[in-house]
């Protein structure tokens, strides 16, 4: 038979047994808890990481379009810079192939105005003569 110290004893250590094991499971909830606290703040942390992330995605869509029209864009003017090229080169071989003719005709017309200057000359040549003709026979008429 268990005596009164040991039965008060035992009850002490039941008591103290059952105080440690309060105290843990107190513990215990106060660490799930504050884990839960922790899971929900870095739970939206992380959403709200996400959504950033979701955005900067887009941006990085957006972005990147502008560069393909960008580039698109360039490549175009770039075109546009090779047939305005081309076109600047043709018309200016029009240009001076059109300096050679105006030389050439301007030449024609300097020798044309020559020859006729030669021709009226020889006619007022001529006209002198038949004037001095003319005088010599009105006074045999």
């Amino acid at each position: 038979v268990p005596s009164n110290s040991d039965a008060t004893m035992i009850t002490k250590q039941v008591e103290d047994t059952q105080a440690k094991i309060t105290a843990l499971q107190n513990e215990y909830r106060a660490q799930m808890e504050n884990l839960e606290v922790n899971l929900s703040t870095q739970n939206s942390t992380l959403l709200r990481r996400d959504h950033e992330i979701k955005m900067l995605r887009e941006q990085i869509c957006q972005l990147e379009s502008r560069l393909e029209r960008a580039a698109a864009t360039k490549e175009q003017d770039l075109n546009r810079v090779q047939q305005d090229k081309e076109q600047y080169k043709l018309a200016n071989q029009k240009l001076e192939q059109q300096n050679i003719e105006l030389v050439t005709l301007c030449e024609t017309i300097k020798g044309d105005f020559e020859k006729q200057t030669i021709l009226l000359n020889e006619l007022e040549g001529k006209k002198e003569k038949s004037t001095d003709c003319d005088s010599a026979l009105i006074p045999l008429l």
